[in-house]
């Protein structure tokens, strides 16, 4: 190897070990919220339209600020993947959902980074141990959703306003296809765990750990397995959680691994007997213990949408048909779970965004 090519690889090896250790990280434990008292309530159930002056909309996240309110993020414009999509919002007061607003777009990425960026999706928003509202997302500069690359916006002010964005560096070689779908996990120290996955070639979920400041200490590799995305974390103790995957192979059923070292390592992927027809899924834990999963329950698309439950991840069952219409799809649903009151977000006909707001009552009421 000549002069030049050591320089080279040793300059490659020394940005892989900044990435991986900027900091030794310390043994993670998952932060557990404190589960409310069960009260009896009357069933309640409303559903609300969340629409943007643009034909095309998806991909939905929702989190809970700290004064209370909601807010979701989803990206729309002409139709996925066009120049013209941007990352909206909107905020839930007093009931209702006020007019949607664009919080990022191509445009202002490109320019807050210094590279040139064609388009963006998948929000997912964070909010963190010091109050900050965390806005992860993907854009891509070149080819398909597999080449995306992650970028991050911060606001103090509960998304009332944002810094610029930044690029999340996951990868010294290239730093291509690392995508964001489902909700962080929150760590003992303050930090969180943001999970994401991998689509160039290889299909496989990862996990990023940050630290309470922000900052990217590690990636983690769920499994090498493949045909597997999205990955949905839930902590069950300070150092167990599991995760449901979407599956993208043929087999069409949903995936599961799980972690007895607050994260650090996962099992090899079991197969559930629970249908994926190659779809996102969304999973919380309920104030009684329960596990509630929002996902289309059939092998043969997306036309149906449904609520299950589960007290152990791996044996669910189906208690509320939430959008059961042949032809049509109702998909990318993200749940939110709020001491009784739960709220459900999801993509209808790629059109617009549908909010379902309901209680543990009416969840469980009459089955579907």
């Amino acid at each position: 190897m000549t002069l030049k090519g050591t320089l080279l690889f040793g300059l490659a090896a020394a940005c892989l070990l900044a990435i991986n250790a900027k900091k030794t990280p310390s043994e993670m434990r998952f932060a557990l919220a404190k589960q409310p008292k069960i009260s009896a309530s009357t069933p309640q159930m409303e559903v609300q339209r969340l629409r943007a002056p643009v034909p095309a909309a998806h991909s939905a996240s929702i989190i809970a600020l700290s004064n209370g309110e909601r807010i979701a993020f989803w990206f729309g414009g002409s139709r996925e993947g066009a120049t013209d999509v941007s990352i909206w919002a909107s905020r839930y007061q007093n009931g209702k959902w006020i007019k949607p607003w664009i919080v990022a777009t191509p445009a202002q990425s490109s320019k807050d980074q210094w590279r040139y960026i064609k388009k963006v999706g998948n929000p997912v928003p964070v909010l963190d141990s010091q109050g900050r509202l965390q806005l992860f997302y993907v854009s891509v500069s070149m080819g398909g959703w597999a080449t995306s690359t992650l970028n991050r916006m911060i606001s103090i002010d509960n998304g009332q306003n944002w810094g610029p964005a930044s690029k999340i560096v996951t990868s010294p070689f290239f730093n291509l296809s690392t995508l964001v779908r489902t909700h962080a996990v929150q760590l003992e120290d303050g930090g969180f765990l943001l999970p994401v996955y991998h689509e160039l070639a290889r299909k496989f979920g990862e996990l990023l750990q940050f630290d309470k400041q922000g900052q990217l200490l590690r990636k983690i590799r769920m499994n090498a397995e493949g045909e597997n995305l999205q990955p949905a974390v839930i902590a069950r103790s300070p150092t167990d959680a599991f995760a449901l995957l979407r599956n993208s192979g043929p087999s069409r059923q949903l995936m599961l691994q799980q972690s007895h070292d607050g994260g650090a390592h996962w099992s090899p992927i079991q197969q559930l007997n629970t249908k994926n027809p190659d779809s996102a899924i969304a999973v919380e834990r309920m104030p009684d213990g329960r596990l509630i999963m929002a996902h289309n329950p059939r092998s043969d698309g997306r036309s149906e949408l449904a609520l299950s439950v589960s007290q152990d991840g791996k044996n669910w069952k189906k208690i509320k048909v939430i959008e059961n219409t042949p032809g049509m799809e109702f998909s990318y649903p993200t749940l939110l779970v709020n001491d009784e009151i739960m709220d459900l977000v999801y993509t209808w006909e790629r059109s617009e965004i549908r909010h379902v707001r309901f209680n543990r009552a009416w969840l469980d009421g009459a089955q579907p």
